[in-house]
């Protein structure tokens, strides 16, 4: 209960930055440019990063890196990497048939008073976001439908209130699954690594 409520305190805190005087540092980065790259295809999806001249991901051994750390993170400050218009990478289901997409967390390595927020917007959906801060459990964090022949666009908020320098870094991986067709696909393995200044 004490923990849930740390949890709830802390997510209210940060809206209430997000909403805020301009004492904390908000910005939004955008990529310049419109470069699309295909990373990985097989039957089920197409893996795209749509990464523009930033170069904040790449792919390193299977595994999709977003490496923020060109980007410091002020101790006090919010900051969107991305944008549903232009998100740092995309999914598309290549079937005909809707698939449940499950967000896991792997590695929570995301210190005291920060936050990272994964959004995820498919063309039939609202904007979902999903949270992680120091008190998430590794395992499931949340879950989206990506319809037949759709995609799901990703971007990412980092929120800091008073958080301590150093590195932060987070595994995550996106599990698929058909209702109708014995289908459970590992769909991508990513990591987010970026330094508070």
């Amino acid at each position: 209960m004490r923990l849930s409520l740390s949890l709830s305190c802390m997510v209210i805190l940060i809206l209430l930055v997000e909403l805020s005087l301009p004492v904390f540092m908000r910005s939004e980065i955008n990529s310049p440019g419109e470069a699309t790259v295909t990373i990985r295809e097989f039957e089920e999806c197409t893996l795209a990063v749509v990464d523009g001249d930033n170069n904040w991901a790449h792919l390193d051994n299977g595994i999709l890196i977003i490496d923020l750390n060109g980007e410091v993170i002020g101790r006090r400050e919010v900051r969107t990497f991305g944008s549903e218009s232009d998100p740092i990478f995309e999914i598309s289901n290549n079937r005909v048939e809707d698939m449940e997409c499950q967000l896991i967390l792997l590695l929570n390595g995301v210190p005291r008073r920060t936050i990272i927020r994964i959004y995820v917007k498919t063309s039939y959906s609202n904007v979902k976001s999903f949270w992680i801060t120091s008190f998430t459990k590794e395992g499931g964090i949340g879950s989206f439908t990506l319809r037949g022949m759709d995609t799901a666009r990703f971007w990412i908020g980092i929120y800091t209130i008073w958080a301590s320098s150093g590195e932060v870094e987070a595994h995550l991986r996106v599990d698929g699954s058909l209702g109708n067709v014995s289908l459970e696909a590992d769909i991508l393995n990513f990591n987010i690594k970026f330094k508070i200044g």
